[in-house]
């Protein structure tokens, strides 16, 4: 009774085994067809769904049977399993080949239009628009221009343009600097070239030259600076402030150059200013955005008022220099043209001693102060 009991038990183990035997069931592959499930199904009924009273019926020939049906359907299941992780390798082997090609072909293609466009940029290379050619050189070169800055020996020189420093620095020589523009402020004298190169090629042409040395003194490159306007900013540390700015200004890295007082407000701690940067690009910026940051308070930034930045003489108002380096014997009124004082003048009827219209001097509508603008709106890309 006890050994029947025991063979019993063994054959219901092995038939179906404990949880703790077969463990965790494991999830149904996706990837198998119709078929392939069914005999899956069948023999998870022959091994599962199992009457243990059935089992206990069997004779010893009938239980041996069933164990090797049993044994049949799981080699054909094991067999079954193998052909289809086949297939999956060989699917997902295509489907890399697959990626390979897409990715080579986007790289072709990608290869193809730039090859089309740099052909297309050469084959057009130099070819102008009337558009173009009218809109004149890009701000790129423009920026790309170089001024070299001196004093003016007023015992030598004559009248200072751009026909006097061809014949000085004999620019009609292959090889010699050509100047674009000569500018006078006060006794200083701006020679405005192409480039760098052409700037020092001028810088070694004056310095060595005995008629350059006549007439231009201390030859130096300029540090090209573009200015704009700072409205109510706090004025009572000018050199912290440059630094905070560059500080607290990513887009600005350092190009904030000067920072000039132009105008005290009623408030004491605030005051407008004169803001000098090394790049035109972020001067633009600046005005584009309007604001910078500081530590303090947000600062309005505004374009400056050529109108008013262009130099002109208040004694003979004359314009590329100021009263305190003005040689005309007398003065010239603003308002009358008359030789006396602007200030004391009382005349009720203009005339402009530059042009000699129906206005005061420096009006915005004066030939004289829109080609004093002009020039100043060259110098500083405005």
């Amino acid at each position: 009774m006890d050994t029947s009991k025991q063979q019993k038990r063994n054959y219901t183990q092995i038939i179906s085994p404990s949880s703790e035997d077969q463990g965790a069931p494991k999830k149904e592959s996706t990837c198998l067809d119709h078929s392939y499930r069914t005999l899956a199904d069948s023999l998870e009924d022959s091994l599962l769904k199992v009457d243990e009273r059935e089992l206990s019926e069997l004779t010893h020939k009938e239980l041996i049977q069933r164990t090797l049906n049993i044994a049949y359907a799981a080699r054909k299941y094991q067999g079954q399993l193998k052909q289809t992780q086949s297939f999956l390798i060989a699917k997902t082997s295509e489907l890399e080949k697959q990626k390979q090609l897409f990715q080579e072909a986007k790289l072709a293609f990608a290869d193809k239009v730039i090859a089309a466009h740099t052909e297309s940029s050469q084959r057009n290379e130099g070819t102008k628009s009337y558009a173009a050619a009218a809109r004149g050189p890009s701000e790129n070169h423009k920026h790309n221009q170089t001024t070299v800055a001196f004093k003016i020996n007023r015992t030598s020189a004559g009248e200072l343009n751009v026909g006097l420093m061809d014949k000085l620095l004999k620019s009609k020589e292959i090889g010699n600097p050509i100047p674009l523009r000569v500018n006078t402020k006060d006794d200083k004298g701006f020679i405005t070239f192409q480039n760098q190169q052409d700037a020092d090629k001028a810088l070694d042409i004056i310095r060595t030259s005995e008629e350059c040395k006549a007439v231009i003194n201390d030859p130096r490159t300029q540090e090209k600076l573009y200015p704009a306007i700072g409205l109510f900013v706090p004025i009572e540390n000018m050199d912290e402030l440059k630094e905070d700015i560059n500080f607290r200004n990513s887009f600005i890295e350092g190009t904030l150059q000067k920072i000039v007082q132009i105008h005290k407000c009623n408030d004491q701690d605030l005051g407008h200013v004169k803001m000098y940067f090394s790049s035109a690009a972020v001067r633009d910026e600046a005005l584009s955005r309007n604001k910078i940051h500081t530590r303090y308070k947000l600062i309005k930034i505004v374009p400056i008022d050529v109108n008013r930045e262009v130099r002109r003489c208040y004694k003979c108002n004359n314009y590329g220099h100021t009263s305190s380096h003005c040689k005309a014997p007398a003065p010239t009124c603003g308002k009358c043209s008359s030789n006396h004082d602007s200030r004391s003048c009382n005349a009720s009827t203009f005339k402009c001693p530059n042009c000699k219209k129906n206005h005061t001097a420096g009006d915005p509508s004066c030939p004289d102060q829109i080609n004093a603008v002009k020039r100043y709106r060259q110098l500083f890309n405005i």
